[in-house]
């Protein structure tokens, strides 16, 4: 992309030189910024206005599940209407500086805690939309937070935010740039996407034919004795988790003393694609670890965890040593090594025969949660050990591959959205020059993955 031909020096560290015609103000000159409304929670309805809170302000704002508040009271709390083209802005929390644009023809009333960026002057909606999309204003944001236990930021210190300021036209040009070169690229990042996911089902699809069906598509057959289970091969067996496990259990019931960090408090929260991730669980004191060592909730090399609260159905092999105990979230399978390797369990687990089974056993439940006594009868299909191992060896290799090939997918993705940003930071602070730009067709089927 081509240069402007002539710049200066902004004045601002973080925008650098712009051409020579721009400007650069404050937010508070470019558009008005307001905070939201106090709503109080208990004056929510079902039907009525919606509220536009801080989890509402996504990419693309749905009033689906937004909470609503009467119809008559617009009238007196119109000065928080949002209208179509206003800008909002998280202004607390954890997700303090998440903007969305707000494109619907529906009214919305704006909620505490959200500010509301409205243009005004020669100032164009969709420039200072992707303004505040750069990392400019996200570094701002930071700086600017008053810090404490809940970071927080308001409209007085929005308004210092320095914008460029082109000609009203070339703010359009920009707009138009970016509408089209971001648009590409999001195909293509959804693109990608789409191909994680299919990989993500042949990987469950190889697992499911495997261990229930095995490696060998001559291999003689029988009936299962179950509808939905089908032909098993002759050898194998159908029986229950809790007639292949020594030891089936969960993990501590009290919470866990947090006086002093000597050894992980692991959850369901921490099981990460059949891993446990150390880094970010709870720690627990020495006194409090001996007690839950010696009440059996640690587990031990060869056993099979099972999340069996909240996100269910998260399993991790422990194949190695580490000193460490677990909540009442997981399971503890200490599988029968003669009848059940622990690895061919963990892939059972994962299974469709198994998590149908789960997903049926917590139907209509409000908290989601199975208990040991479902999961132990659960229904399990078991070859020859020997048989295991092929099984295992194979589905170790498949997983391998296709893993790599969704890393490898999920870093083009970073990348992207990185280029996508970096993009619209060079355009909004004038380090290309775009007034000449043809707008690309835009052809789904014509984008061709990296």
């Amino acid at each position: 992309m081509k240069k402007y031909d002539s710049n200066k020096d902004s004045g601002i560290a973080s925008i650098g030189n712009i051409p020579t015609h721009w400007k650069v103000t404050k937010m508070k000159y470019n558009a008005l910024l307001k905070n939201g409304y106090a709503f109080k929670s208990d004056k929510y309805t079902d039907v009525g206005i919606p509220v536009i809170r801080i989890g509402d302000v996504k990419p693309v704002i749905s009033l689906e599940e937004t909470k609503k508040v009467p119809a008559e009271w617009l009238s007196d709390l119109s000065d928080f209407l949002i209208r179509s083209g206003d800008i909002l802005v998280a202004l607390t929390g954890a997700t303090i500086g998440k903007t969305s644009v707000y494109n619907l023809s529906e009214p919305a009333l704006l909620n505490q805690r959200v500010g509301l960026l409205r243009v005004k002057n020669e100032y164009h909606s969709g420039f200072l939309s992707y303004l505040i999309r750069t990392n400019q204003f996200k570094q701002f944001v930071s700086l600017e937070c008053d810090g404490g236990a809940q970071e927080n930021i308001g409209k007085e210190e929005l308004g210092r935010f320095f914008c460029p300021v082109p000609p009203f036209e070339e703010q359009v040009d920009i707009n138009t740039y970016l509408d089209n070169k971001t648009s590409q690229m999001d195909i293509l990042i959804q693109k990608k996407r789409q191909m994680i996911a299919l990989l993500e089902e042949e990987k469950t699809a190889v697992i499911n034919e495997a261990v229930t069906k095995g490696l060998d598509p001559d291999a003689t057959m029988k009936d299962s004795g179950f509808e939905w289970l089908g032909l098993i091969p002759a050898k194998w067996e159908v029986t229950k988790l809790k007639w292949v496990a020594n030891r089936i259990t969960d993990g501590a019931h009290i919470s866990p003393d947090t006086s002093s960090e000597n050894y992980p408090f692991v959850s369901t929260v921490d099981i990460k694609a059949g891993r446990i991730d150390f880094e970010k669980c709870l720690m627990t004191s020495t006194s409090n670890y001996e007690y839950l060592v010696k009440t059996g909730c640690k587990p031990k090399v060869g056993d099979v965890l099972y999340s069996k609260d909240g996100t269910i159905g998260g399993t991790a092999l422990i194949d190695y040593e580490k000193d460490f105990v677990v909540a009442s979230s997981l399971i503890i399978i200490t599988p029968n090594q003669d009848l059940i390797l622990p690895d061919f369990l963990q892939f059972s687990l994962q299974s469709s025969l198994v998590t149908n089974y789960v997903e049926a056993a917590i139907s209509g439940s409000a908290l989601r949660r199975i208990s040991i006594n479902k999961v132990s009868n659960n229904v399990i299909v078991v070859p020859p050990v020997n048989e295991q191992l092929l099984i295992v060896s194979h589905l170790n290799d498949m997983l391998q591959r296709k893993s790599t090939l969704i890393s490898r997918l999920k870093l083009e993705i970073q990348l992207m959205q990185e280029y996508r940003t970096a993009l619209i930071s060079e355009a909004v602070t004038g380090k290309i020059d775009v007034r000449d730009y043809q707008p690309e067709p835009i052809n789904s089927q014509q984008l061709e993955l990296a």
